[in-house]
């Protein structure tokens, strides 16, 4: 039998990735209709009773009220964009801890486990005599990924304060500016490719054959992830229309 075939034991996940496609197909569907009422092919039903857009007869209004997200097709794609951000934190740590397991010592993976992924990847790449780590740009990446998830599941955005009182946080603080789909999809885009990122990088230090494998669904979410950049670029080049309008 041939040594590159592996027979098991396999790795039993949650299906994260999967529910990241997924998402990431709901997701294109809503930035195709906000494409096509940018454009003005949405029928008057579409517009006015099927999504309850704002109707004015001011057609500067209309872009202005659509540059500042108040319409579902925005709402509904930066929640798509939330749901893969998270899935893509959680295959992240899934898959650290199947590296983990498959290359580090169980005892010390027992020790470790309730680590954050950074802190874990930290101490496995020193065990493998992996120098360096802290100052790659997969470190940074990772540590964007981690830094969003514990921001996420701790009820707060990106841009509220770290360190500081709940009220301070929630209820005083004023960002210089909220978060709108442009900055949504700056942040998707950059997770999608720091999860690429760290998945190769996993790959490239794995010791056993099994956690050197890639992932078909990765991929296929690192491919879609090239098509939201293209829309990303036409979305860039919508806002400056709308900025010489208002």
């Amino acid at each position: 039998m041939s040594e590159s075939i592996y027979e098991g034991p396999y790795w039993r996940s949650n299906g994260s990735i999967t529910i990241a496609n997924q998402s990431m197909e709901e997701l294109f569907y809503y930035l195709g209709k906000w494409q096509l009422l940018k454009e003005d092919r949405l029928t008057t039903e579409e517009r006015y009773i099927n999504w309850k857009l704002p109707i004015e007869e001011d057609d500067k209004m209309n872009d202005f009220l659509i540059s500042f997200n108040h319409i579902p097709f925005a709402s509904h794609a930066k929640s798509k964009s939330h749901i893969i951000m998270l899935m893509c934190a959680i295959y992240i740590e899934d898959t650290i801890n199947k590296f983990l397991v498959f290359n580090i010592n169980e005892s010390i993976v027992n020790s470790i486990e309730r680590m954050n992924s950074l802190q874990k990847m930290e101490i496995a790449t020193a065990i493998l005599n992996e120098k360096g780590f802290k100052g790659t740009h997969v470190y940074t990446g990772l540590k964007f990924i981690v830094d969003w998830r514990n921001q996420f599941a701790h009820g707060k955005m990106a841009d509220m304060l770290k360190q500081e009182s709940l009220r301070k946080t929630h209820v005083e603080h004023e960002p210089a500016e909220y978060p709108t789909l442009k900055n949504e999809i700056e942040s998707l885009i950059k997770t999608i490719q720091y999860t690429d990122d760290v998945h190769k990088y996993i790959q490239k230090i794995s010791i056993h054959k099994y956690t050197k494998w890639g992932s078909a669904d990765l991929g296929q979410l690192v491919k879609n992830n090239k098509q939201l950049k293209k829309f990303y670029e036409r979305y860039i080049k919508n806002m400056r229309k709308i900025d010489e309008l208002c």
